[in-house]
Parts: C-alpha cells; structure tokens; sequence
C-alpha cells in the first residue's frame, strides 16, 4: 500500500508539491509509516512521502453511491439533435419568348440564394411548375438539408402530390412519380399552397430567363437545361487510349485463366504470372524485400515520371536515381529506368544547369622526371616454371 502512493507521488508530483493529497484507504497506513522501527525499504519510502502534505482518511462505504453513478450513467441520453427547417419558394413560367423556373431558398441562418433556370425544350405551364418543384428539392438535397417547405402558387402541384387531385396525363404522371422520388429522401417535406400575390419573387425569378431586364441591383445564378428532368441519364464512357497494355494478358491469365494464341506469348505469360497478384481490383508486382507494387499504364506512368521529376516535391533528379524513387513510392512497370532516362534527356532544366564535365577521356597520370631514375616503379611476375638455381619469380623495374 505504501509503494502505490510513493509510485502515485512520482508520477503525479506536480499535483503532490501544489496541493493536499488526501488518501482514502481502510488499513493503517498512516501508522505503519510514522513508525521508526519499521524496516529499512518501508522507513525509505515514508522518508521520500514525508515532503508532501498527505492526510489519511479511512473508505466510507460506497455501495450507494455507486449505485446512484450507475443510475445516472445508465439514463444518459444524448439529446436529439433537431434539424432544421429550410424554406423553399419556386414557381414556374411558360411563355412565347420560353418557359423557366424561379427559385428562392432560406437557409435556417437567414441567408437567401436565388436561382433561376431557362429550359431550351418547350414546357407547358404545369411542367414548368413541376420542374421548379423539382429542382428546388435538388438544390436543398445538394445543400445537405433534412427537412424542407416548399412554397408554391400551383394548385396542380400541391394537390396532386397530397392526392387530392388525380395525375391522368402520361406526362403528369412522370413528374408527380419523380417529385415523389426526390422528396422522398428528407426526412421530412411539405407543400404550402400560397396565392400568386405571395410568391411574387419567385415569380419574377421565373419570368427573368425568358425576359430582358436591364436594370438589375443584384446577381441571380442562371442555368441553361437542355433536358426534362424525367428523361432518363445517358451514360458517357470516355475512351483514354485504345492500345493495350503490357499486363493485359497477364492480368487476364489471373482472372479468367486465358491465354495468348501465341505459344511463345502464352508460355512467357504463364512464367511470368507467378510475380503479380490482384488486391482490390488492381494488378500488383510481387518481390523479394519490396511490398506489392501497383502496375502502371504508359499513361499512368508518364504522370508519375512528370510528378516525380519536377513536381511539388521533385528535385530533378537523374534517370536511375529517379526510376528508384518511382519504385520506393510503390509502382512499376517493365521499361521503369528507359523511361526515366528519356525523359531526363528531354527535360530542358536539366539540361540548362547540369554541372560542365571536361574530363578527359582517360585519367591522367603526370609524372615528374628530372633525371632519369628519379622515379622507379617495380613489380613482380611469377610465379614461373622452376628454373635453375630455383628461380620462379622475375622483378620488373621501369624508369
């Protein structure tokens, strides 16, 4: 018990020297420290906690009172955190000029953003309205909101949605199983149904892509939309190169189990395949004392050399050096060191301020003669055949 206050008065002692430690044990601790003729480690401790101000008090019963912290950790509840509410006013407009929408959000802090959208496609005025109510709903779920109110002025919209109305056109069916889909990832929406005299600014907003003003005192963000928003998202697929790639038929020896027609191609893919593994969808170089390296494409690998080279932390270093520097940061490819080579060469800084090297072609070794035998350079060759006299070795002394 001593020894766990002196180690506790070691670790802590900057709490020990500035205040009164109390310490809270039911053994008499107190005087088997104050006794003279206790042993000698004991009589060393008490010595060394006599510099601090400790008071022993004997363990009151904690039965109750760890009971009361279990009750009190046990109904902990973290409170609810309510999300707020934001506010959303849209409207729609066709005309013969265009059709557009008009839309005004109020983020729970007070700040207001305006947005109005031209449609290049020729909307009636429902799917006008519609399409505001749409994208209203858009730009709230990309500003991370969780409950929304929609204000609008269309009777069409709003009853619709809450059913009092039933959608009959083919069109108005796609819009209202759309407006559905979207809202339905809040947590919470609604639709105010307000009079025109009360939405006039976002019916302005509305008017404002298909009408030429002049004189405005603020900026609104405009967008041009080509497309319905029912009409379903065509897929892009960019084509980066169309060559293939040097571990294409290894990769897809790994996968598939196919191989090359070439016999010789297919062998050589079968022996080096045992080298490469797939992790996480990718195709990785194994080696002795080096982790798994990823495999590049040539275009990968031009980015990397670039970066490397002369990027944020590139310091122009040589072909060999710089091929090392690829592989220690994970990557590989087969022609690593002809590629950073090459590209050393064509790179013009440096070029401009590599070091001038005028060595000659072999070493120079100047020797100073001022008589001859100044200088005298020997060697010995052997060992020969026995000759007579049991000679073997020959010196060889040139001036």
């Amino acid at each position: 018990m001593a020894y766990a206050v002196l180690i506790a008065a070691r670790k802590l002692r900057p709490y020990f020297d500035a205040h009164t430690i109390e310490v809270l044990t039911n053994f008499p601790l107190e005087k088997a420290i104050s006794k003279l003729d206790t042993s000698g480690r004991l009589l060393k401790w008490a010595i060394e906690l006599s510099e601090f101000d400790l008071e022993f008090r004997p363990r009151t019963a904690i039965k109750a009172q760890a009971l009361a912290d279990f009750i009190v950790e046990a109904s902990y509840q973290e409170d609810e955190v309510q999300a707020e509410v934001w506010d959303v006013s849209v409207d729609g407009s066709a005309a013969q000029t265009g059709s557009g929408a008009g839309i005004i959000m109020k983020s729970p802090t007070g700040d207001i953003f305006e947005y109005a959208i031209k449609f290049t496609f020729n909307a009636s005025n429902n799917e006008a309205e519609y399409e505001a109510a749409i994208a209203g709903i858009q730009m709230c779920l990309a500003a991370d909101a969780k409950r929304v109110i929609l204000t609008t002025d269309s009777q069409l919209v709003a009853s619709q949605f809450s059913g009092e109305y039933e959608a009959k056109e083919p069109s108005m069916v796609k819009y209202l199983e759309k407006l559905r889909s979207v809202s339905a990832q809040l947590e919470k929406f609604s639709i105010n149904l307000v009079p025109r005299a009360e939405n006039t600014l976002a019916d302005a907003l509305s008017k404002l892509a298909s009408s030429n003003v002049a004189d405005l005192k603020r900026t609104v963000m405009m967008e041009v939309m080509n497309k319905r928003s029912t009409e379903s998202e065509v897929i892009r697929v960019m084509a980066i190169t169309t060559t293939s790639e040097w571990y294409d038929n290894i990769q897809t020896y790994i996968q598939t189990g196919a191989l090359p027609a070439d016999l010789a191609e297919a062998k050589k893919t079968r022996r080096d395949s045992v080298w490469y593994i797939i992790l996480w969808g990718r195709l990785y170089k194994k080696l002795f004392s080096l982790p798994f390296l990823r495999c590049l494409t040539a275009f990968e690998s031009a980015r990397l050399i670039e970066e490397m080279h002369e990027g944020t932390c590139g310091n122009h270093a040589g072909g060999k050096p710089l091929a090392i520097i690829c592989q220690r940061q994970g990557y590989y490819w087969p022609t690593m060191l002809e590629y950073c080579r090459a590209y050393v060469k064509k790179c013009e800084k440096c070029q401009k301020f590599s070091a001038v090297i005028n060595l000659p072609a072999n070493d120079l070794m100047p020797i100073l003669n001022p008589i001859p035998f100044a200088q005298w350079g020997m060697d010995i060759v052997g060992p020969f055949p026995m000759a007579t006299g049991g000679r073997k070795f020959l010196i060889v002394a040139v001036d």
